[in-house]
């Protein structure tokens, strides 16, 4: 039987002392607490996959990559909301923005500062233009047909939904989930599916537009692109492309008269005051009004609201 050393005896008391730092020592920690946190964390550190930085010149670009982004992946919009991107200039914050992205991911010759930027830098990019699922739709101007504009092109490719699949995944190859890009293209194809059954049975099919940016949409659902200037939003209209514009209308019966929501448009009002049509918006999402991002709308909302505004234009079956 062990033999029990009464505590109130100086022995007694004396062992227990000791009995109770050595327990003390047993447990204690030799690292500061900001070092035991840090021991803590390194396993999950370890497994962090490393921060990659995507630059998105486009609203329509940087919605695609954030939807199908990997974890790690941070994606940012160069163009500033409610900016006008075809006259973008960089600012040196923006320069330094390309210069330090993992990947830049933007559309040749839409932005030419950007362009410039790039040819410099000679950052990792990725030129969505020159993708195979990306086949640019070549149109000209009324100048242009009267040969004082070169032929030119329509950039604003992601008007057609599967288009924009095709751009997703290239972008999903280089930093994406697999997982995300199918979510991603699995709703772009309820929305082109929306759209074809919404624009089927119209009784109209030509879609008056001052800047020439409809093409796409136009020609992936069989309507007929109207404009009366060219590419640029902000190029002069001369008095004979506006006559040409009104006798083009009156041959095709148009009521209606699209306007756009970035870019003022008095072309679209003296011509909606000739034809005696009203106005609507059709807006070709290249990027979104202040208002627009806090009521947290986004591509695919603005799309949908598109098809409301052709089908009432257009006088779609119900």
């Amino acid at each position: 039987m062990r033999q029990k050393l009464p505590s109130s005896t100086p022995g007694g008391r004396l062992v227990a002392v000791a009995l109770a730092i050595a327990g003390i020592l047993a447990v204690w920690d030799p690292l500061p607490v900001p070092e035991k946190a840090l021991a803590r964390l390194q396993p999950a550190l370890a497994k962090a996959p490393p921060q990659v930085k995507v630059v998105a010149t486009l609203y329509p670009l940087a919605f695609a990559a954030r939807e199908v982004a990997a974890p790690g992946v941070e994606v940012s919009l160069l163009t500033p909301v409610g900016a006008e991107p075809h006259d973008f200039e960089l600012t040196a914050a923006e320069l330094a923005d390309l210069r330090e992205a993992d990947l830049v991911v933007y559309l040749a010759g839409f932005q030419p500062a950007v362009d410039g930027a790039l040819e410099e830098g000679h950052r990792p990019s990725l030129d969505v233009l020159h993708l195979p699922g990306v086949v640019p739709v070549e149109l000209r101007s009324p100048a242009g047909e009267l040969g004082e504009a070169p032929r030119s092109w329509d950039p604003h490719f992601w008007l057609d939904p599967q288009r924009l699949a095709q751009v997703a995944s290239a972008i999903a190859e280089r930093v994406g989930s697999p997982a995300r890009l199918a979510e991603f293209q699995k709703k772009l194809q309820v929305l082109d599916q929306e759209l074809e059954r919404g624009l089927a049975g119209c009784r109209r099919r030509e879609v008056l537009s001052a800047h020439a940016a409809f093409a796409y949409l136009c020609q992936r659902y069989r309507l007929v692109p109207l404009s009366a200037a060219g590419v640029d939003p902000e190029s002069e209209l001369l008095p004979r492309d506006l006559q040409r514009a009104l006798a083009m209308a009156r041959s095709a019966g148009v009521r209606t008269v699209f306007s756009e929501t970035l870019v003022p448009s008095p072309t679209l009002q003296a011509l909606a005051r000739e034809l005696g049509a009203r106005i609507a918006v059709l807006n070709p999402v290249e990027g979104l009004r202040p208002e627009e991002e806090q009521r947290g709308e986004d591509y695919f909302s603005v799309m949908r609201q598109n098809l409301a505004a052709l089908r009432e234009g257009l006088e779609c079956k119900p």
